[in-house]
């Protein structure tokens, strides 16, 4: 018996890069995050991630700082990705730790990620980005 793919597999793998960085975008804006994304990447390093975004510390709240990768639906790292999103990773800056002068927020945390359209349906994005309020509230 074969099985078919549900209806969110078959729009998953449909959607675009762009379409799901114009989503990642909204969200972004949404959960209060300021981001940046290099439009023409000739004469870049190969590899840098998609968006960087920053969600900055609030009164009892983390900020959040992610290096984001956009990939389409069963679709991997390139090397040079790859590398990027190791050297990242291994910073080890993950959890939380001080914000300098201001200790009215949480911390930081540090978000090193590779997204594709499968975590936009499942709600994982959201997840993510909402983790410095939800965060908050335990």
């Amino acid at each position: 018996m074969s099985t078919r793919p549900t209806g969110r597999a078959v729009l998953d793998k449909a959607m675009t890069e762009a379409e799901l960085q114009s989503a990642v975008i909204a969200h972004l804006k949404a959960f209060g995050y300021r981001y940046y994304h290099t439009r023409y990447s000739f004469g870049s390093n190969a590899g840098f991630p998609d968006l960087v975004a920053v969600r900055p510390c609030r009164e009892k709240q983390h900020g959040r700082l992610a290096f984001i990768e956009l990939k389409r639906e069963g679709k991997w790292l390139t090397d040079s990705q790859q590398a990027w999103h190791d050297d990242l990773f291994s910073v080890g800056i993950e959890g939380s730790f001080g914000c300098g002068e201001s200790d009215r927020c949480e911390g930081l945390r540090f978000d090193v990620v590779v997204w594709q359209p499968s975590d936009l349906s499942s709600c994982e994005i959201e997840r993510v980005l909402r983790g410095a309020l939800v965060d908050s509230e335990r």
